[in-house]
Formats: C-alpha cells, sequence, structure tokens
C-alpha cells in the first residue's frame, strides 16, 4: 500500500494527498543530508530527478535569519533525458 492511503473502518481506503505527494512522489536525494531547511522541504519531484537528475540541487545554509545556497549555481540547464515510458494503464472515469 501506499505511503498516502489508510485503510480505515469498513475497509474503504482514505486517502491524504499530502502524504501520498510527499512519501510517494517527491524525495530527498543524498545532498539534502547537509542542508539545514530539508525538514520545511517535501523534496524533489521524481519526474523532475528522473529528466534532470539532481546535479543542480545544493543544501541550504541558514546564516542570520537568510537561507543561502552552499554550493555555487551551476552554469546552464541540465539537458533531459530519455525516460522510458511506464507500464501503468490510465483511465479516464466519466460521471454524470
Amino acid at each position: 500500500m501506499f505511503d498516502g492511503v489508510s485503510e480505515v473502518k469498513g475497509g474503504r481506503a482514505r486517502f491524504n494527498w499530502q502524504d501520498r505527494k510527499r512519501f510517494d512522489l517527491k524525495s530527498h536525494p543524498e545532498v539534502c543530508r547537509d542542508c539545514d531547511v530539508v525538514e520545511l522541504c517535501e523534496g524533489l519531484w521524481k519526474g523532475y530527478r528522473d529528466l534532470y537528475g539532481v546535479g543542480e540541487i545544493a543544501p541550504l545554509s541558514w546564516e542570520t535569519g537568510v537561507a543561502k545556497r552552499i554550493l555555487p549555481r551551476v552554469g546552464s540547464a541540465p539537458a533531459a533525458r530519455t525516460v522510458p515510458r511506464s507500464d501503468h494503464r490510465r483511465r479516464l472515469v466519466v460521471l454524470d
């Protein structure tokens, strides 16, 4: 079962979008371990990470009330990679 879904009385599923997003759809790369604001951050979208990697991600340092980037900025945006299509079937349900 996904982290964002919990079972409640009667076997029905209860969906929590915030938990689903934070634990299933986003993640923190290794570089986030050194960040001072990691508790406030939900992390990086996994789709972005798959396409662009984590080379431009840098931890923040809290200095005199301001969050500053620890590593220097990258010179240019990363190039997108080709990601294989998923095996998940998409289904559209229309309710009248």
